[in-house]
């Protein structure tokens, strides 16, 4: 970093220096050594996004009064979009891209404009503006294909997979990353080949397939270290390191994370670098490392408060809350969680204010102020709902889909009724050959329409033939828009089981408290009971919602899974309803603590029902049991 700072202070004093030899009349020699400069700051994105912004700032404030400045002033936008699009001001970001894209478009410069409309999709996919985001790829990709650039069109598809992927559409989405497989692989181009292996790890690790995963990832971290590309080698690396944390191998994280540190130094790439250290701090929590932990934590928010990354300042004081807690510190974890989730709010990210009102939630819960605690619970609810429930979008997919197949099916009826319009009029026609031949055309006249009548009915018949294919591609459309219909209701459906499974935890985790407060409620003087009861049954509001939500849960556990319950009793006769249920639970990947709350028994009573669970299925120690019934 201090070498690329001090580069840029180098050619600002070159700048200077350029106008102190009297070169200021010349204006082409100040926009060259302005788009020198412009160059550098864009090179700069990454690793130093603030002297990247600042530089773009100072060089767009000397080229302003510049006539034909526009395509050095549009770099310039472009460079500043792309910097606030790493420190994730995303809001900021948009009208930066907007007014870099208007620029390009005045200059006439297509390339440019279709980059543009490409780090805008960017910008929308990383708000989690989805459908925006694949509008802005179509744009650019249309842009390309005029161009002819393969290259673009490449980038885009690659986006546009990143983008499925991010929606659930794993199937389409690995589909856009392998057909541009072997275009790469084709031309050589190892860094795109990189993008590919790093996308279809991504896709493999969300099914669960962790072996073949870190084998792509393994590839593009091979094909990084052979072309000498030290900043794809980092990516990889962290990458790697992402992926045997989130599948709790912690030595394999450890290692890989550690690898990547020294290359983040050594490219100056803060950015990186405290990512990675971000993730070697959680290691160490979950390994009980908490001294180990705290070290790595705090040179990552140190680093992240130098770039100015507000986003990662909060992702970072969340795990230095978690450290406090886990010691035992509840207050100063509280701290903590509080100036992480101002900085959510900041930046209007949802789901990171979602995760800090949860840790605060908990924190005031072992502080015995349930309070304060019911009030995060609610908020990190409230939240989680608006996170997750994608009820009205669905509704809007569904309507679309069955329009769609409205269309499709009014198409259909109306090629029908030209069918059999065209039948009525080729009958005529006969009718009137026969007449005409009836009364007296020559026998030639009757030979020449009787060979129009043939040529006539091949063509009749290959239009039939023509029309049935189209009415039957229509029908095979309208089926698959129906079991997409189907597929959608399903996912929708787990996802609401999931979430109810998860806030009935939360309930009965808050209503176990309020029990144990009701029993001290005994050993206090009666002069303090009213107050105290008048706080119990404000929180009692909650357990008058659990025996509905219960009932909602297990309807809804019914109704997605009565096939997976079918399977188990025909496979296993001998298991029991309470076995059913849990198996259920496992399926949906929720934890032991969890599942616990549902089933209001204690963690070791989950645990041993899994072990009788296991032992009923035959299972084998080594194998997965959540694995195992997903498979069913």
């Amino acid at each position: 970093m201090l070498r690329q700072t001090l580069m840029k202070i180098l050619l600002l004093l070159a700048f200077a220096g350029c106008e102190k030899a009297q070169l200021s009349d010349s204006d082409q020699k100040r926009l060259t050594l302005a788009d020198s400069l412009a160059q550098v700051a864009w090179s700069l994105r990454r690793a130093d996004p603030a002297a990247s912004d600042s530089l773009s700032l100072l060089i767009n404030s000397e080229v302003d009064s510049i006539t034909g400045s526009e395509a050095v002033k549009a770099q310039l936008y472009k460079n500043r979009a792309a910097t606030q699009w790493i420190r994730g001001n995303f809001e900021s970001a948009m009208p930066l891209a907007d007014s870099s894209l208007g620029l390009f478009l005045k200059v006439n410069d297509s390339t440019q404009a279709g980059n543009l409309y490409n780090l805008k999709g960017l910008i929308s996919w990383n708000a989690a503006q989805y459908e925006q985001a694949l509008l802005f790829y179509g744009q650019a990709e249309r842009i390309f294909q005029v161009l002819g650039d393969t290259d673009g069109i490449m980038k885009v598809w690659n986006n546009t997979g990143i983008i499925l992927y991010q929606t659930g559409d794993f199937a389409k989405a690995m589909e856009y990353f392998v057909k541009t497989l072997p275009y790469n692989e084709a031309k050589g181009a190892s860094q795109a080949l990189i993008d590919n292996y790093t996308n279809m790890a991504i896709i493999l690790e969300v099914q669960k397939d962790i072996p073949k995963a870190s084998s792509y990832k393994r590839k593009a971290l091979n094909l990084s270290k052979e072309i000498n590309d030290p900043r794809s080698e980092l990516q990889a690396l962290a990458n790697l390191g992402t992926l045997f944390f989130n599948a709790s191998t912690y030595d394999s994280a450890r290692y890989y994370n550690l690898l990547a540190v020294p290359l983040a130094e050594q490219l100056g790439d803060a950015y990186s670098g405290s990512f990675v250290l971000n993730n070697l701090a959680e290691c160490a929590i979950a390994e009980g490392q908490l001294k180990e932990a705290e070290k790595y934590v705090l040179r990552a928010l140190e680093m992240r408060r130098a770039i100015g990354d507000p986003l990662g300042q909060s992702i970072s004081l969340r795990v230095y809350g978690i450290i406090q807690e886990n010691r035992g510190q509840s207050e100063k974890a509280i701290t903590a969680y509080k100036n992480a989730l101002k900085l959510a709010e900041d930046i209007h990210s949802r789901e990171q204010e979602m995760n800090c009102h949860e840790q605060m939630a908990d924190a005031y819960k072992k502080l015995k102020k349930i309070d304060q605690a019911f009030f995060h619970l609610e908020h990190y609810r409230s939240l989680k709902d608006s996170l997750f429930s994608e009820k009205q979008n669905e509704k809007i997919r569904e309507l679309e889909i069955k329009y769609q197949s409205s269309k499709n099916e009014a198409k259909v009826l109306e090629q029908q009724l030209e069918i059999q319009e065209y039948e009525l009029n080729q009958e005529a026609q006969r009718r009137n050959i026969l007449v005409m031949g009836a009364v007296g055309i020559s026998f030639i006249l009757l030979l020449g329409s009787l060979y129009l009548g043939s040529r006539k009915k091949r063509a009749h018949e290959q239009l039939l033939s023509r029309k049935e294919h189209e009415m039957l591609a229509l029908k095979l459309h309208n089926e698959a828009l129906q079991k997409e219909q189907l597929q959608q209701e399903v996912a929708y459906k787990n996802k609401e089981i999931t979430t109810l499974a998860l806030m009935m935890a939360s309930k009965r985790a808050v209503i176990e408290e309020l029990e144990e407060q009701v029993k001290l409620l005994k050993s206090q003087p009666v002069d303090e009971w009213p107050g105290r009861v008048a706080s119990l049954l404000r929180e009692l509001k909650i357990k008058r919602t659990m025996e509905k939500e219960m009932e909602e849960f297990d309807h809804y556990v019914h109704q997605v899974c009565e096939g997976f319950f079918e399977r188990l009793q025909q496979l296993y006769p001998g298991i029991t309803p309470t076995e059913k249920r849990l198996a259920a639970l496992l399926r949906m990947e929720l934890s032991s603590k969890e599942i616990a709350s549902i089933m209001n028994i204690s963690p070791k009573s989950v645990d041993m029902s899994r072990y009788r669970l296991r032992k009923k299925m035959q299972i084998e120690t080594e194998e997965n049991l959540v694995s195992s019934l997903s498979r069913l």
